[in-house]
């Protein structure tokens, strides 16, 4: 029905304008990236959930979190944490490929 599937639209925007209200730039082997914190913890028990969850993580006076990694196959993490879905690897080199 179009009415039900037009109030489950404005929920979905309702939320996702909620929970992409914090923004996080991250700089990853000098490479910056700008996410959502609600990206980041979209995968629980992951390393991004952790170390925003342990208090230890924090901004450099940039206002960036560094990450210490390469930046070649980090769009392809972050693009999974922005969507939930399956990313295309295969035409990453076998070293990329471990990366992730």
């Amino acid at each position: 029905d179009f009415k039900e599937h037009r109030e489950e639209a404005k929920a979905k925007v309702r939320s996702s304008a909620i929970a992409s209200e914090r923004k996080i730039t991250l700089n990853v082997g000098g490479t910056v990236f700008h996410t959502t914190e609600a990206s980041l913890l979209s995968e629980k028990e992951s390393f991004f959930w952790a170390m925003l969850h342990s208090g230890q993580w924090q901004p450099d006076t940039n206002g960036e979190y560094y990450i210490d990694r390469s930046p070649t196959v980090f769009p392809l993490l972050l693009e999974y944490l922005r969507t939930r879905q399956p990313v295309a690897t295969d035409h990453l080199t076998e070293h990329e490929q471990l990366q992730l």
